[in-house]
């Protein structure tokens, strides 16, 4: 058996650059965008109340079933090259569609909102419920719980492209202009495209 061998000054390589990369961490999570970051986990206060800690055990089922359908997708995209060509969205949305985890999800969310004691609380929870309905493939729930942000906070920008893109999922043009509307006062006349995550 060979043995690794170093030459003077290789240990001593490593030590700083393995320091190096300890020192760079916090500086490039600080440095991710704040749409990143807020992805991952959400931000919930400090003193968690029961509605809090249902919406987090919503957003952690979201996630697993993120992470499920990414690795279904990649099982079989390795298993089949063809798969590969299969339209990307439509694939997602089936998959995401009967993930058992996002359906759990929508269980904890919606325990979430029964929870709430505040309007923060109630918003947080139909805004992740929206999201939930949409990839569930439930596009009128979607737009229930959209018109729901708007009730609750109508001077957001975010509620408004909600309720634009709910109202496109179900084919509402009226209410698609109304939210347009509102997102263009919003904006101070600047009509460029809004987009949010899915």
């Amino acid at each position: 058996m060979r043995r690794l061998r170093f030459r003077k000054g290789d240990h001593l390589f490593a030590i700083c650059a393995l320091c190096l990369i300890c020192l760079m961490l916090p500086q490039w999570e600080r440095s991710l965008p704040e749409s990143q970051a807020s992805a991952i986990t959400p931000p919930l206060p400090s003193t968690q109340s029961p509605a809090d800690r249902a919406l987090r055990e919503a957003w952690q089922k979201r996630l697993q079933a993120e992470a499920e359908v990414d690795r279904e997708r990649y099982a079989v995209e390795a298993w089949d090259p063809e798969a590969a060509r299969i339209d990307p969205s439509r694939w997602r949305q089936q998959l995401m569609a009967s993930s058992i985890h996002l359906k759990g999800a929508r269980d904890a969310a919606l325990q979430a909102r029964e929870l709430a004691q505040t309007t923060d609380e109630r918003y947080r929870a139909s805004r992740l419920l929206a999201w939930i309905e949409c990839n569930l493939g439930q596009h009128e729930a979607e737009l229930g719980e959209a018109r729901r942000l708007v009730a609750l906070k109508p001077e957001k920008k975010q509620v408004w492209l909600w309720l634009r893109r709910a109202a496109r999922c179900n084919g509402l043009k009226s209410v698609e202009q109304e939210a347009e509307a509102k997102l263009t006062s919003h904006s101070g006349g600047d009509s460029s495209p809004l987009r949010i995550r899915r």
